[in-house]
């Protein structure tokens, strides 16, 4: 699904093959009940590498892609399930990840650049 910069964030299904969960930056926010709700976490695009490369994160995470060099880049998804589009400087983009699993992407500008989002 897409989301276009700056804008909604959009839903994301699980690939079909999902991967081990490894350590990432996370965090969460507490509703006006006090319970846990989906978090917020996020990817810069900094000297054409995703930071970090890989993150991990409790499903229902939006992830916010944010891009700090001059060329444009995008997070495109190896199966489709999301697209930043076009990201120019200091633009950014949110994903939400609700299901477990491995969402790896890359930069359609830039194919050598890719990073991947661990949903557990």
């Amino acid at each position: 699904m897409v989301s276009a910069p700056s804008s909604t964030a959009a839903d994301v299904s699980a690939p079909e093959d999902e991967a081990s969960a490894s350590e990432g930056e996370t965090s969460t926010e507490e509703d006006s009940t006090g319970e846990t709700s989906g978090s917020a976490d996020s990817v810069e695009i900094v000297e054409f590498v995703f930071a970090p490369e890989e993150i991990t994160v409790p499903a229902g995470t939006t992830v916010t892609f944010t891009n700090l060099d001059t060329a444009p880049h995008t997070a495109t998804a190896d199966d489709s399930s999301f697209d930043t589009e076009e990201l120019g400087k200091s633009d950014s983009a949110e994903e939400t990840f609700d299901e477990p699993g491995t969402f790896t992407y890359y930069c359609r500008f830039h194919v050598f650049m890719k990073g991947s989002v661990v949903v557990e």
